[in-house]
């Protein structure tokens, strides 16, 4: 059955640019090799949709193993590739989640139907299905060549604001202090820091 797609190949730009690497990463943790998005080409506010690309190198950090002799990208990373494109639009859509962290809530309804290879352009698009205050879910498809390789549902979390860690030595005394966002709070009880650091996490409230 042919896959209904989300944005017709002739309506997207690949010359075009919305957000380069760099400003990815204001949206983004992710860095080095994992940040895999190269660009969003494009967001359409009234559409509620985003696309975004990414360029197949042969230097991939998996290319060596997966698979020796017939490289291809791993689908763990074509969902990784996905949920970044989906944070990027769901933090477009939502200015306050920018300086969240958004945890990865779950993929469903995944189907991969063609290989990505070294030297492909994986061009990826979101479609919001569901936004919360907390919570979303959008559906993403990949391209390549024009044909649907994958496509499925990525859900996202806001989890915590900024996080920041703190290690400096200390000889006897081991603490950890926290504040905690709601959900989260409820998940720790008990904090034993490293024999030899102190170590502070402070997740700051949201406003």
């Amino acid at each position: 059955m042919p896959v209904k797609l989300i944005v017709k190949p002739s309506e997207i730009d690949r010359k075009k640019v919305f957000l380069d690497r760099d400003q990815i990463k204001t949206f983004l943790q992710q860095r080095h090799e994992m940040l895999l998005l190269d660009s969003v080409l494009e967001y359409d506010s009234e559409r509620e949709i985003a696309v975004g690309i990414k360029k197949v190198r042969d230097d991939e950090f998996w290319v060596r193993g997966h698979i020796p002799g017939r490289p291809v990208m791993p689908g763990v990373l074509v969902i990784e590739t996905a949920a970044q494109l989906a944070t990027v639009h769901a933090k477009l859509i939502r200015e306050d989640l920018k300086e969240s962290f958004i945890g990865f809530g779950g993929v469903n309804n995944v189907k991969f139907r063609g290989q990505i290879l070294p030297g492909d352009e994986l061009i990826m698009v979101t479609g919001l299905k569901k936004m919360r205050s907390r919570f979303f879910i959008m559906h993403c498809q990949g391209l390549v060549n024009d044909d649907a390789v994958f496509e499925g549902d990525v859900s996202g979390m806001r989890l915590l604001s900024v996080l920041k860690t703190q290690h400096t030595k200390k000889k006897k005394t081991d603490s950890c202090e926290s504040v905690f966002w709601r959900p989260l709070k409820k998940l720790l009880t008990q904090c034993n820091g490293h024999p030899s650091h102190h170590i502070k996490i402070e997740l700051l409230r949201e406003s």
